[in-house]
């Protein structure tokens, strides 16, 4: 006789054979004798039982008085499921997880479904989720709810409270796996976003390893304030990272300085992306194209955008070229001699400096001619895009509550697991496009001495040759 179990709700599953439920009875050494579901209702009071051999076989004890309702079985098979469903999906809404699993059921096992399958679903969920109690501050955070956080696969999730120092407090999410990733990697790309973190936290900032040139995400942490003394804390919370080598994310100076301080000996990199970013926010902010026709500002888009590529050149001829671009653009007369003074004088005090004195982002941070060398990378774009995948995920309006952001946290453990099985199958291969880029790199002295088709001297000919490949 064919059978199967179906989770119930006691420890003892429920015995699905012959079209008939069976409610564990009792057991001996050999086997297990299962009573008709039916037994204990009045109206029916069946007697009917079968007795399960360790071998697996089904011997009829006693037989039913009653034909098997139709569909009973497969509700309650298929009820089971559901409410799987639910304890594996903990984000998904629950009309979908309905919808999805009762696709194809017939009529009868439909009518025998609870009524309300939200509830069940809601209810199904709460049994894996820890308690919480919405904090009205950071110090009504209950942290030993936290410790009892567990990924799909068993594995703890929460690592570190910093407690209460100064009304600031900081929390840390990483898997003991994850952790042993992160001390293994040599780069690293850290980043901060502010939408999906819960109340009384202002951002969460993530670390992201460096695997076979793909990055993957292995560290969360909620942090209540953006300062270098929490980063620092923050780092220095984590186990020693005596592989890391470098690391590449925005030009939030906190954090920079942060790195700087607990890892001195490892080189920091700041996003091209966001390079280019505040570049264009400036020119846009002189008003450089208002009032001009179609033709004109392609030539000043043409002629500026050249600024955003800088960081491609050797990191000696980065005041060469950036004063000749700054003198090309002149002669171009484009531009009012106001608007070019003032873009001169942000480039040089933000990022290229003086002889005398060093600008606010020091050259090696933003060259990419190096970052391109030594890591084959120039953005965090990844972690972006991550960022973004974790807000959606999320998929809620305002700021999140603890058990959803946990519950994303959560989903996303699955997500690295594959990540990171997918990192580990080494794949080498890049695009045409950034073949030529790093050919450009590797051959910056040969370049160098080519004429571009422009009045530029040759010394910017390898951004110039490279911005075309954007």
């Amino acid at each position: 006789m064919p059978y199967h179990f179906v989770k119930a709700r006691g420890k003892n599953d429920k015995l699905a054979a012959g079209g008939f439920m069976y409610h564990l009875g009792h057991r001996n050494e050999i086997s297990r004798l299962y009573y008709c579901e039916e037994r204990a209702k009045e109206d029916v009071n069946c007697q009917g039982a079968v007795r399960m051999l360790d071998t697996g076989k089904i011997l009829i004890h006693t037989a039913h008085d009653h034909p098997p309702r139709q569909g009973n079985q497969e509700a309650q098979i298929l009820k089971a499921k559901i409410s799987e469903e639910a304890q594996t999906h903990l984000l998904t809404n629950p009309k979908d997880i309905v919808s999805q699993t009762t696709n194809g059921a017939s009529k009868d096992t439909l009518s025998l479904l609870p009524k309300n399958l939200s509830r069940m679903i809601r209810k199904a969920k709460a049994k894996i989720r820890p308690t919480f109690k919405a904090p009205n501050s950071l110090k009504d955070i209950d942290v030993e709810a936290f410790k009892h956080v567990m990924t799909c696969r068993k594995e703890k999730m929460f690592y570190y409270d910093s407690g209460m120092k100064n009304k600031t407090r900081f929390l840390i999410f990483a898997t003991p796996q994850n952790l042993e990733v992160l001390k293994s990697c040599k780069v690293l790309a850290v980043d901060g976003t502010f939408d999906p973190v819960p109340k009384n936290f202002a951002q969460l900032w993530s670390l992201h390893g460096m695997i076979n040139g793909k990055f993957v995400p292995l560290v969360f942490c909620l942090l209540s304030h953006k300062t270098q003394s929490m980063y620092e804390d923050v780092l220095r919370a984590l186990p020693k990272l005596e592989n890391l080598r470098f690391t590449i994310g925005d030009f939030e100076q906190a954090s920079l300085n942060a790195i700087s301080v607990v890892y001195p000996h490892v080189r920091t990199f700041g996003c091209m992306f966001h390079f280019k970013k505040c570049v264009n926010k400036k020119i846009n902010k002189l008003g450089v194209y208002k009032k001009k026709d179609p033709l004109t500002r392609s030539l000043i888009k043409k002629y500026m955008g050249r600024f955003a590529y800088l960081g491609f050149s050797q990191r000696d001829d980065v005041q060469a070229s950036f004063d000749i671009m700054m003198d090309d653009l002149e002669l171009t007369s484009l531009l009012e001699q106001s608007a070019v003074d003032k873009f001169r004088a942000y480039m040089t005090i933000t990022w290229v400096g003086t002889d005398a004195e060093r600008p606010i982002y020091a050259h090696e941070i933003w060259n990419w001619y190096e970052s391109t060398s030594f890591l084959g990378i120039r953005t965090n774009n990844a972690v972006e895009a991550w960022n973004l995948s974790f807000q959606c995920s999320l998929n809620c309006k305002g700021r999140p509550g603890l058990p959803r952001f946990l519950d994303t946290l959560k989903a996303e453990h699955e997500s690295i697991n594959l990540r990171l099985a997918e990192a580990n199958q080494i794949d080498t291969s890049i695009g045409q496009i950034e073949a030529q880029i790093r050919d450009l790199i590797y051959n910056y002295a040969a370049y160098t001495r080519m004429l571009p088709l422009t009045s530029m001297p040759s010394r910017t000919s390898t951004m110039i040759m490279i911005r075309r490949l954007f």
